[in-house]
């Protein structure tokens, strides 16, 4: 740093600071005992204070104006080499400067800088310290915050000649990769700086002159990087600015995959370093606040980046770990199971769900997966903060990877074919009771998906707070309030209109949305206590040890979990065969490559090998300073946490030289010596982490009660569907079409051939139908038709009308809603389209027993004959104008003048069936019938089935509490009650042997 002055003589003096290298290349090197400097700056360099020179010179005023026009010109330069000018007017005055003296400081650590460092390479995190230091007083400095600790392997590196450089490169990288090959050393080889035992724990000191010369040649670099990633720590001393940011692209440009990679100042010689990096991360203080200004993070303390990276960080990976993962899988079910429904549909594209329904569903379900991304924590802080190795979930990307992602994708593929098959096998008894249709189908399904992903949010959630709760409560009144006023705004979606309604006053409807959500996450239940107890992750030991803070298992489960991190991370040894070592070929390095594969993810380092002490912390707490200092000379403490005899009393305690702690507080004081507390309020900056919680992980208790609870509530529910179907009796007979159409698909039915009757070349066809009762059947008895492989929920199909014509509103039609049947010749059709124009005109008369009658009316839902269907506007006179052709003038004997849109089988037809075999209500009987009493029907057939290979069928049915014949739901819940009951009596079994 220089500036120019102007003295009240007159007279102009440059006056500098700066390191040492830097002001000796410009010194008058005549008038300067550079050795005495030298002497004094190494003195005061190994007592850890921070050197610079002083110097000055006087400037001629002639030699002053010329160098200030050209100051001026530089610095008002307006072309892309304005910093390359400024540069040089700065290098012409900065010279044959007479050094005044030498200057040293004491640079104070803050507080528990070395604690934190430890516990960030106990973390796994590599550490590469740039500064702007003498070697020796980084290389004090270093050990006295635990970047440098005794008995490490600390290679110096100070040469300015590239030879040199090249020659010490060379020699150190063979050397690594003889150590690291196995290979034994070549006997010409000079005297060896490295060992098996030094890569264990090896640090880089490199000075930024050598550093100048390798960062300007590609092979240098990565001979550079090669060696440095097989440190566990690198410092780079008398490095400017510039040769920080490019320390930093190095790492990130070097090694592939590409690394995480943080950089901390506090000063705004870090700004350009911090700018480089993936995160940056700046401490405001006395340096000013230029690198807290540039920085993604800013902190007041260097030890709160301990709890940013292993609290917040780790907290934070695991979070959008399950926000992406819980993302992708609800979305995939959801699209699944429109691919399952088209299969039904003709391949025609008909979507299972309203588009309304269907374009809210991530609204449904965002915000209790939004509530688990801010709120959620697997562990505690203090938990973290005890064992910094936990923070490897991130480090070696644990909860995201194509692993997990596969198991997602199977749980979504298990989920979407529970949530669409099980209403669909029970589709007959839904259709009983008007739930056929293909938005209250839809709807339906749609329920149980939006249920399915909830419960699986819950699942997920390991810590619950009272925020989580509300969330989730208001997501599900959220969906139901949408569906109450989607299902009355009449002009948004006119055939979506009561559809809620409908289907929310079934009791069926409620048995399936508790059935089919229970059933798809039986599987996540067993897949989790499978996955525990067979093959438990760390996280898994994790979760419980903390559950277990206070338990007396806390000791052995964190001894376990030692021994799993070991068996991760720790390096493998192997003898090193020294007389066998290959020269280094230069051209091999045109890339260096991250051997170690499985470190990926938000890891705030460069990767390499993991370091051998990693697990240490696992049974090892980390210590506070003031408790450091009660330790007696000579004596160690004896932690009684991994210590399974120890573990007796409720309270777990920790003895350190004849003092004994109890763990709480213990945890009170690490919790206040490393985070900052918002003391002034209940709901400050700090409300997430002060939040009152229950943390509740799926222990294998936990999963045993809730799957026994579970199993109990399957077998009733399903006791009770079983004897509701029971009592809702059916009876069905084909009359037409093909005699494997029915009985392909389960029904218990009859044939009886109404082909027989009459001949083809009638427009008609006219026979009796008799049904002989195998059963009692109580009052209201409908009477139904059914059709099958009639694709009515085919796209083209079932969209092509026009509802301002079947209320009434209008009597025009609308070719974007009618494609088909809007004109005869000069003849308007009214209702246009297809589906209001292939309506199923089969007509059946009751004719015995005599005095039996069945009523046509009371078939349709109350709003469609209250609200939806109406004639237009001068019915039925507008039919007589040759320009209109009427529903009765097409469909006579079947429609009658007086009714029209209003007739209750036309109102039934337009409510489109969700699968291709369906029924509608046609008629009632108000009488109780006896088994063994005989009905007979005359049916006069007039719609075809033989072009699409389908069946027609007539079904009397009765309903009972529960709706209509649901076997296979009552079945299959009563066996999936057995089978999960027999899952928990196996899980204890395993318990009690275990």
């Amino acid at each position: 740093m220089s500036c120019v002055v102007k003295c009240p003589n007159g007279k102009h003096y440059l006056m500098v600071k700066g390191a040492d290298n830097v002001i000796f290349d410009r010194c008058d090197e005549k008038s300067t005992d550079r050795k005495g400097y030298n002497d004094h700056l190494e003195i005061f360099a190994k007592e850890g204070l921070r050197t610079l020179l002083v110097g000055h010179r006087e400037i001629k005023p002639d030699e002053y104006k010329e160098w200030k026009a050209k100051y001026d010109k530089a610095s008002t330069s307006v072309g892309g080499n304005r910093k390359e000018l400024l540069e040089d007017a700065a290098e012409e005055i900065e010279r044959d400067i007479e050094i005044l003296g030498v200057t040293a400081i004491e640079d104070k650590l803050q507080e528990n800088v070395a604690d934190t460092i430890s516990n960030l390479a106990d973390a796994g995190i590599k550490l590469w310290v740039l500064t702007g230091d003498k070697v020796e007083t980084a290389v004090n400095i270093g050990y006295s915050c635990k970047v440098l600790v005794p008995g490490m392997k600390v290679i110096k590196m100070t040469e300015t000649k590239p030879e040199q450089i090249n020659l010490r490169l060379e020699n150190l990288v063979r050397q690594l990769r003889g150590i690291q090959s196995g290979s034994r050393p070549d006997s010409k080889e000079s005297k060896r700086e490295i060992s098996i035992v030094h890569l264990k724990s090896m640090g880089l000191v490199i000075h930024g002159k050598t550093l100048e010369h390798i960062m300007s040649h590609d092979i240098r670099r990565a001979m550079l990087l090669e060696f440095g990633m097989s440190c566990k720590v690198v410092i780079a001393c008398r490095v400017s600015p510039l040769q920080k940011s490019q320390m930093v692209e190095m790492v990130r440009k070097g090694i592939k995959p590409e690394p995480i990679t943080l950089a901390i100042g506090d000063g705004a010689n870090d700004v350009t370093m911090i700018q480089k990096a993936h995160v940056g991360v700046g401490i405001s203080g006395k340096e000013g606040q230029q690198a807290a200004n540039v920085s993604d993070f800013s902190i007041s303390r260097f030890k709160y980046l301990q709890r940013l990276l292993l609290v917040h960080g780790r907290w934070n990976y695991r979070r959008i770990c399950k926000v992406i993962t819980y993302v992708f899988y609800k979305n995939f079910c959801l699209t699944l199971t429109l691919l399952y429904f088209s299969f039904t549909t003709g391949y025609s594209g008909t979507s299972l769900y309203d588009s309304w329904v269907y374009t809210s569903f991530n609204i449904h379900t965002m915000l209790p997966i939004c509530a688990i991304g801010c709120l959620d924590q697997d562990v505690r802080s203090e938990t973290v903060e005890l064992f910094p190795s936990l923070y490897m979930t991130g480090r070696l990307n644990l909860d995201l990877n194509p692993r997990v992602i596969l198991q997602y994708i199977l749980l979504a593929i298990v989920h979407s074919l529970i949530v669409v098959f099980w209403p669909y096998f029970s589709y007959f008894g839904l259709d009983q009771v008007d739930l056929g249709g293909l938005y209250v189908f839809g709807t339906l399904v749609f329920s149980c998906l939006v249920f399915t992903v909830q419960y699986r949010v819950m699942l997920i959630t390991i810590t619950w707070t009272s925020i989580t709760a509300i969330v989730l409560a208001i997501s599900f009144l959220m969906y139901f309030l949408f569906l109450l006023v989607y299902g009355v705004w009449y002009d948004l979606q006119w055939d979506f209109y009561w559809v809620p309604y409908q289907m929310l006053g079934s009791a069926i409807f409620w048995v399936v949305l508790f059935g089919v959500p229970a059933t798809a996450l039986y599987f996540d239940f067993v897949l989790h206590w499978v996955s525990r107890e067979f093959f438990p992750t760390i996280m898994d030991f994790a979760v419980e040890a903390d559950y277990l803070m206070n338990k007396a298992k806390k000791g052995q489960l964190m001894k376990q979990l030692a021994k799993e991190v070991k068996a991760m991370t720790g390096p493998q040894e192997k003898e090193v065969d020294t007389a066998r070592i290959k020269d280094v070929q230069l051209s091999q390095y045109l890339g260096v490559e991250n051997k170690n594969k499985g470190d990926l993810g938000f890891a705030f380092s460069h990767p390499g090998e993991t370091p051998a002490q990693m697990h240490r912390s696992m049974t090892t707490p980390q210590l506070l300073d003031e408790e450091k200092t009660k330790k007696k000379p000579g004596k160690s403490s004896q932690h009684q946490l991994g210590d399974p005899k120890s573990n007796q009393q409720k309270d777990v305690k920790i003895s350190m030289s004849h003092q004994t702690f109890k763990m709480q507080a213990w945890q009170d004081a690490k919790l206040s010596a490393n985070r900052p507390l918002d003391e002034t309020t209940c709901c400050g900056r700090f409300l997430q982490q002060k939040l009152a919680r229950l943390q509740k992980p799926l222990t294998p208790r936990v999963t045993m009660i809730v799957l026994a609870v579970v199993g109990c509530f399957f077998l009733l529910i399903g006791g009770l569907v079983i004897m509701g179907s029971h009592a809702a009796a059916y009876q069905m007979v084909q009359y037409d079409g093909s005699t494997s159409n029915y009985k392909s698909l389960g029904y218990n039915v009859e044939f009886q051939d109404c082909e027989l009757k009459a001949a083809r070349n009638q427009s008609y066809r006219r026979c009796n139908i008799t049904f002989k009762l195998n059963q009692d059947m109580s009052s209201p008895i409908f009477v139904h038709y059914g059709l099958s492989e009639f694709y009515q929920n085919y796209q083209s199909y079932q969209k092509d009308h026009y509802y301002k014509q079947l209320d009434g509103s209008t009597t025009g039609s609308d070719s974007n809603y009618c494609l088909y049947y809007t004109k005869d010749e000069n003849t308007e059709i009214i209702p246009c389209g297809l589906q209001a124009n292939s309506m199923f005109n089969d007509t059946f008369n009751l004719i015995s027993p005599s005095g039996l009658e069945m009523k046509e009316d009371g078939i349709a839902w109350k709003v469609d004959r209250d609200l939806r269907f109406n004639n237009p506007s001068g019915y039925p006179e507008i039919c007589d104008d040759d320009k209109y052709q009427c529903l009765f003038e097409k469909y006579p004997g079947v429609i009658s003048r007086e009714n029209g849109h209003k007739d209750e089988h036309f109102m039934v037809w337009m409510r489109t069936a969700a699968r291709n075999t369906f029924m509608k209500k046609y008629g009632r009987i108000e009488t109780d019938l006896k088994k063994g009493d005989e009905i007979v029907f005359q049916i006069t057939a007039r719609f075809i089935v033989e072009t699409f290979s389908g069946g027609k069928a007539i079904i009397l049915t009765n309903d009972s509490w529960i709706g209509g014949r649901n076997e296979f739901m009552g079945i299959a819940m009563v066996t999936m009650g057995c089978v999960v009951l027999a899952t928990v009596a196996m899980m204890l079994l395993k318990e009690c042997i275990s």
